[in-house]
C-alpha cells in the first residue's frame, strides 16, 4: 500500500495537468512530472519526493465499490514497482517525481501483476 506521506493531492496542485507529459500504457495513461536535480546542488538527496495517485473515473466503473477497490490495486502496484525499481531510494539522480495514473480499462485476468509490470516498464522508460 503507498503511504499517505507519498500520496499525491490533486486538489493541493491543481496546475499538475497544466505541466504534466504522459505515458500511455495498454490499460490508460500515466501524467508524470519529473524535477531534475539543479547542476548548482551539490549533493543528491537519499531519499526521492515521489508521490503517487490513481484516477479511476466513474464513466467507467459505476460502483464506488469497484473504484475504490481498483485505486487500491493500482496504488499497491505503483508502490510495489517503485520500490522494486529503487525508485523511492533515489539511484537515478531526480529530485522529485509526481504521476497520476488514469485507469481507462481493465485488466481481463491477473490485473494486479498485469499493472506491476507496466509500471515497472514506465519507471525504465523515464528514469534512464
Amino acid at each position: 500500500m503507498l503511504p499517505a506521506k507519498n500520496h499525491l493531492s490533486l486538489r493541493e496542485d491543481p496546475t499538475f495537468f497544466d505541466h504534466a507529459k504522459k505515458h500511455f500504457f495498454p490499460f490508460g495513461v500515466v501524467f508524470y512530472v519529473v524535477s531534475e536535480i539543479n547542476s548548482t546542488e551539490k549533493e543528491v538527496p537519499a531519499l526521492l519526493d515521489f508521490r503517487a495517485t490513481s484516477i479511476i473515473p466513474k464513466k467507467y466503473w459505476n460502483k464506488a465499490t469497484d473504484r475504490n477497490y481498483l485505486k487500491r490495486v493500482v496504488t499497491s502496484a505503483v508502490w510495489k514497482a517503485a520500490t522494486h525499481k529503487q525508485v523511492v531510494q533515489n539511484t537515478h539522480g531526480v529530485q522529485s517525481l509526481h504521476m497520476a495514473v488514469f485507469l481507462s480499462k481493465k485488466p481481463k485476468e491477473d490485473h494486479f501483476e498485469k499493472i506491476v509490470s507496466e509500471m515497472e516498464r514506465f519507471f525504465e522508460t523515464i528514469l534512464v
